[in-house]
C-alpha cells in the first residue's frame, strides 16, 4: 500500500520515498472462526446492527466501536467492514468481530494547504451510513456511557507517539491528537 506523495508530506524526508506502510493483525477468522458482515446479514444500519448485537448480549462491543469511528473520524465504516464472527461448524453467531480496516481514517485524505485546519476539514466528514460523527457518538454512548471518565481522559491528555525509527512530522501528530481529544469532546456533550 503506497500513500505517493502524501507520505512523503506526512513522514520527514529522511525516510526513503520508496519506503511502503502497512499494519499487520492476528487474523480473526480460523477454520474454526467465520466472519459475516452486516451487510451480508441484511443490516442496513448502525441501529440495526446494535440491535443484532443485543440479542448476543453485545450491544457495548458493537457501541465502542461506532464510539472509536467518532474519535479516529472513521468515514468508511460500512457495512461491509463490521459484522460478526460465527462457528463454521454449526453457523451460529459468537461474536461481535474485532473492529478492523480503518484505513480511512485519522484524516488520511487532509492536507492542510489545501484542506485547512484539521478541524474544519473534520467539519466536512460524515459517517459512511450517513449519521453525523456527533450523532454516532450520542447513540453509541446510549450504551456505553461508563466510557464517560476514558473520553474525559482522552479529551484531556491523548497524544500521538512516534513508535520504531519512523519520524511522522510532530506536527501531523499533534494535529491529529487534537482532533481525537475535540472528537472526545464532542462525544462527552452528548452524553449531558
Amino acid at each position: 500500500y503506497k500513500l505517493g506523495n502524501l507520505l512523503r508530506t506526512t513522514i520527514d524526508t529522511e525516510v526513503s520515498p520508496s519506503i511502503r506502510f502497512a499494519t499487520e493483525c492476528t487474523a480473526f477468522t480460523s477454520e474454526k472462526i467465520g466472519f459475516v458482515s452486516a451487510g451480508e446479514l441484511g443490516l442496513n444500519s448502525y441501529e440495526e446492527i446494535v440491535d443484532y448485537a443485543k440479542k448476543l448480549g453485545k450491544e457495548e462491543k458493537i457501541a465502542k466501536q461506532l464510539l472509536l469511528d467518532c474519535c479516529i473520524v472513521n468515514t468508511d465504516r460500512h457495512l461491509g467492514n463490521i459484522g460478526f464472527l460465527y462457528d463454521n461448524d454449526t453457523f451460529e453467531i459468537i461474536d461481535v468481530a474485532p473492529v478492523f480496516d480503518n484505513n480511512i481514517s485519522l484524516l488520511c485524505y487532509w492536507v492542510e494547504q489545501l484542506d485547512g485546519a484539521a478541524m474544519d476539514y473534520v467539519e466536512t466528514c460524515t459517517s459512511k451510513v450517513g449519521m453525523t460523527f456527533e450523532e454516532l457518538g450520542k447513540y453509541g454512548m446510549s450504551y456505553v456511557p461508563a466510557l464517560t471518565s476514558e473520553l474525559r481522559n482522552i479529551s484531556k491528555y491523548f497524544e500521538f507517539q512516534t513508535v520504531g525509527n519512523i519520524n511522522f512530522k510532530r506536527e501531523r501528530l499533534d494535529a491529529l491528537g487534537n482532533v481525537v481529544q475535540k472528537q472526545a469532546k464532542l462525544l462527552l456533550k452528548g452524553c449531558k
